[in-house]
């Protein structure tokens, strides 16, 4: 079914259906402290990085997009030179999911929210609205941003169910 909706909506936009297709452009914000956000335009005092346009379907999908990010924000607790950090974060971009990046080292805002949301300062920890996964946790990021609505667009990578199946060492 779902294959069935996809291909509809290629159709459409190959037909020039245009209502039915529009693109999302997400920017990559960087504030003085070294935080990242992504979102639709950089604040005035944030320096974009970054742009990246985003294929959406539907009759408003910008309206809905908003809506979702308003009840559901995913947020990413980080710290600078953490490997497991840089792979939650591409997963989340891979995954084409708007998010912002809290950096926990020298932030004690950052700190005390992350405590409040998870009981701790584990990173990378990734909240999705008021739940939380921590760690490199792919299958249970992925179940979090289900549950709260957001749309997976791309498959994993090749390799990667493999490589996330591996012991920890």
């Amino acid at each position: 079914m779902r294959f069935a909706i996809q291909a509809f909506a290629i159709v459409a936009c190959v037909a020039g259906s245009a209502p039915v297709c529009h693109a999302l452009t997400v920017v990559r914000c960087e504030a003085a402290d070294g935080s990242v956000t992504y979102r639709d335009h950089c604040p005035p005092s944030d320096r974009q990085t970054g742009e990246q346009k985003l294929a959406g379907g539907g009759s408003n999908p910008s309206a809905a997009r908003a809506a979702l990010l308003r009840a559901s924000p995913v947020v990413i607790f980080t710290v600078p030179a953490c490997d497991a950090c840089d792979l939650m974060r591409h997963h989340l971009v891979t995954l084409e999911i708007p998010f912002t990046e809290q950096n926990v080292d020298t932030d004690p805002v950052a700190q005390a929210a992350l405590k409040a949301l998870s009981g701790g300062v584990t990173v990378p920890t990734t909240a999705v609205g008021k739940k939380v996964v921590t760690g490199y946790n792919k299958a249970g990021l992925q179940a979090l941003l289900s549950a709260a609505g957001y749309g997976l667009q791309k498959a994993p990578a090749v390799g990667a169910a493999a490589a996330s199946s591996s012991p920890a060492p």
